[in-house]
């Protein structure tokens, strides 16, 4: 808060404390300050038979086939590579961990730039896609079948899957 109040000029902090808060911010030195994309979610059916195989700390860098855990004493191997995530419930929920990965830079300007633009409109046109509301598309995977979820989520949204075949998305 402090900060803030610095940054917009109603209070002027003094260099020592702005460097004090500023590192009080930095709670995590090694990890990229930047915007992540899930890649993978592992799902647990019973939280009681999933452990992680110790070692392991948020936003540490995985590769494809690293052992990450058991589940039902079978080993779960990493899918992709990436950050782990690992949520601080994961014996009271059906959270296992996350893969993330960094989204660059460029990615984020070209979607801040084609969320306000009109170009939206006219992914109705687009082959497979069927407008089923305002904001909101159904999207046949039969037909549109590369790079669907990635396009839609450029222009700012959210995509869930229907069936194996259909996706839903809708404007955040």
């Amino acid at each position: 808060m402090w900060l803030l109040l610095d940054r917009i000029g109603i209070y002027k902090l003094d260099p020592q404390k702005s460097a004090f808060w500023e590192k009080e911010l930095d709670a995590h030195p090694g990890v990229p300050d930047t915007y992540y994309e899930v890649k993978h979610h592992k799902i647990v059916d019973d939280p009681l038979k999933f452990d992680m195989i110790a070692g392991f700390q948020n936003f540490d860098n995985i590769e494809k086939g690293d052992p990450l855990a058991h589940e039902n004493d079978e080993l779960i191997e990493a899918p992709t590579y990436g950050r782990i995530f690992m949520p601080l419930y994961q014996k009271k929920g059906h959270d296992g961990f996350l893969i993330i990965r960094e989204v660059p830079e460029f990615w984020l300007k070209l979607s801040g730039y084609l969320r306000k633009s009109y170009i939206h409109e006219y992914l109705k046109y687009l082959p497979g896609v069927t407008e089923t509301g305002t904001g909101s598309y159904e999207v046949d995977l039969n037909i549109a079948r590369f790079l669907v979820k990635d396009i839609f989520h450029l222009f700012g949204y959210r995509v869930t899957e229907k069936d194996e075949h259909t996706l839903i998305c809708h404007k955040r």
